[in-house]
This record gives C-alpha cells, structure tokens and sequence, in this order.
C-alpha cells in the first residue's frame, strides 16, 4: 500500500508511506519519507545565538531584529565617554542597530575572542573592531523562554580614548541611537 499525506498543522508539509504486509495482512515494514515546514521559532539559545551572530556579521537589521521581542531591553555604555543608550522595544533596538551598524563601517579586523553560550539562557561575548572605532566591548544576553533576548547589557571602549576622569555615579540616560 502507499499512501501520501501531509499534516500542516503539526510541521509535516508532506509524507510518503509504503506499507508492505505479510501474509497474515500484518504491516510487515513501513517505510516513511516526510518534509517538514520550515521552522520559524527557535528552540534553543545556540539556535537563537546563531541567528543573531549571523546577522550581527552581516549588518541585516531585519534578521537581528527577529531576536527581540517589545519587551527587550537593550543598555549600552561608553566607558570613555560614560555614556549610557537604553533602548527599550523594537522600535528603540532597531534604531540603535541601525546606528551602531553605520559606526560599524569596516569589520575586516572585527574579532570575537570570548563567546560562551550557557544555560541558563545566556550568551557572554567579548569582541574587538578597531578599524571601525571599537577597541573593546562586552555583551551579556540574557533570553526569554521563547529564545527571544529579554535583556541586553553592551558595555565598550572606544579607540583612541583618552579617559581623564572616572564616570560619576549617577549617569544620565541618552537616546537610542549609537555615534562615535
């Protein structure tokens, strides 16, 4: 017997089965060849780590911004500078990768040293692009059950900084767009 199928509802776009039967009528084999939709949630932190990795490389704000929900939150801080972004929502985060993709204008020198995925769901990484004026920064990612990044802490040095004073204590908030 062959049969053809499919069960949308479930991720089964479409299936093929033979049944082959003894002779007894008993399903003796039964062979199954399926396809499944493509999935469009991610069911883990490195399946969603990698989604943001790649785009993130690729300066596409449309596929990183499929790693936040309007519940993320997302805070940034120049340490030579002290100055802190907090972009809160996908409006915010969209605009502050939008401009921190134009301060990346060169990543040919751009390095991540550190990347530790680790549960509880959470990244830490350490990257360098010096040629676009980053000597040095450092993310924590926090994700949601839904593998969505809940939080993001971005801390970095500018190159060529010359800090001549610590941050004070109490840092004012700046809008959500990144210049360097």
């Amino acid at each position: 017997m062959y049969l053809i199928w499919s069960a949308k509802a479930s991720g089964i776009e479409s299936a093929q089965d033979t049944f082959i039967f003894d002779d007894a009528y008993k399903v003796a084999r039964q062979n199954i060849a399926y396809t499944m939709t493509p999935c469009t949630s991610l069911s883990s932190v490195q399946a969603s780590w990698d989604n943001h990795f790649s785009a993130f490389g690729a300066q596409n704000l449309d596929q990183i911004m499929l790693d936040y929900t309007n519940a993320s939150a997302l805070h940034s801080f120049e340490e030579c500078s002290c100055q802190l972004t907090k972009a809160n929502g996908l409006a915010e985060i969209r605009a502050f990768f939008a401009g921190l993709f134009i301060t990346l204008s060169d990543t040919s020198d751009l390095t991540v040293p550190v990347v530790e995925v680790a549960d509880p769901k959470q990244v830490y990484l350490i990257w360098t692009a010096n040629a676009s004026g980053i000597e040095s920064a450092q993310d924590t990612f926090i994700f949601d059950d839904a593998y969505k990044i809940h939080r993001q802490n971005i801390a970095f040095t500018t190159t060529n900084c010359v800090k001549t004073a610590p941050c004070p204590s109490n840092i004012s908030t700046t809008s959500s767009v990144v210049s360097t």
